[in-house]
């Protein structure tokens, strides 16, 4: 319960940091908060792999499908249905980061 509570705190702030961040600014990578429901899922309080969180407001609009699915897995969230489009996928993430007007 106290690495949810961490992982929560630290999500807050990201994403504080992360609806002030300009398109070019970084941008700070959220922690996973759900508990895993299978071996293979990451601990509460796991960063993504260097390289999957985008690095700036502009690279959130780079992201392709598969990597919004890749995102959805690592932090237990969905981010549009599955016949959603890369629009609502972004501004889905988007709203899950704290970054607004994608």
């Amino acid at each position: 319960m106290a690495a949810q509570v961490a992982a929560s705190s630290h999500n807050a702030y990201a994403r504080i940091c992360n609806s002030r961040a300009g398109a070019t600014e970084p941008l700070q990578p959220l922690v996973r908060e759900k508990p895993p429901s299978q071996a293979s899922d990451p601990a509460v309080g796991s960063r993504p792999p260097d390289g999957d969180f985008p690095a700036t407001r502009d690279d959130v609009l780079d992201l392709t499908r598969d990597a919004f699915k890749m995102l959805a897995a690592f932090y237990g969230q969905e981010f549009g249905n599955s016949n959603a489009t890369l629009a609502v996928c972004r501004r889905s993430f988007g709203d899950f980061i704290g970054v607004t007007g994608l």
